[in-house]
């Protein structure tokens, strides 16, 4: 019975050894399909990579074989005399001013325009005053003629004030004249 206890146990233990190394086996199996799994993207990409440049190089290809087709056609027209021959009859030239913007049209308009502005805000500065400078402006604003009228007192030490209007001109020809300074500065110049 001791025999047969005894071969029984190195049977389980040969089994055991034989279990063993499969498990060893199965671990390798598992961890080299485990770095497959891992890789298979790495893989991927690299493969969408190639694809991308496949497609590259046949649209290249294809357009390299049009390229070659119409110059075979065009080559084959000249030889046969029934192509358009063009050749450059003068060298271009550089301009010697510039086609836009025509300067001296933008100068003149703005000043002009100027002109026009500097006029128009004068005369509303006019308008709009609502200062009273005697009697004909009293009798405007109540519609009937003053009793009186307060003559104006020279003093020695008082200075004369003089209207508003010349001021007015003075400032708008001042004003033209800067704009159009400006202008031929900046465009002309």
């Amino acid at each position: 019975m001791a025999m047969q206890l005894q071969t029984q146990l190195n049977a389980t233990d040969t089994q055991l050894a034989a279990l063993q190394a499969r498990a060893m086996d199965l671990r390798t199996k598992l961890s080299g399909l485990e770095g497959r799994v891992v890789a298979a993207p790495e893989v991927e990409r690299d493969y969408q990579a190639v694809t991308r440049d496949l497609a590259s190089a046949r649209a290249k290809y294809d357009e390299l074989l049009k390229r070659q087709m119409d110059a075979e056609v065009s080559e084959a027209a000249i030889a046969g005399g029934t192509a358009d021959k063009f050749q450059v009859k003068s060298s271009p030239k550089m301009p010697e001013e510039p086609a836009k913007p025509a300067r001296i049209a933008i100068a003149i308009i703005a000043l002009v325009l100027a002109t026009i502005a500097s006029l128009t805000s004068v005369i509303l500065a006019q308008l709009l005053d609502a200062t009273v400078r005697g009697a004909r402006d009293i009798q405007d604003i109540l519609g009937v003629a003053p009793l009186t009228a307060v003559p104006l007192i020279k003093h020695p030490h008082t200075k004369r004030h003089k209207s508003g209007a010349p001021a007015y001109a003075a400032t708008a020809a001042a004003t033209v004249a800067i704009l159009a300074f400006a202008v031929i500065v900046r465009f002309v110049a």
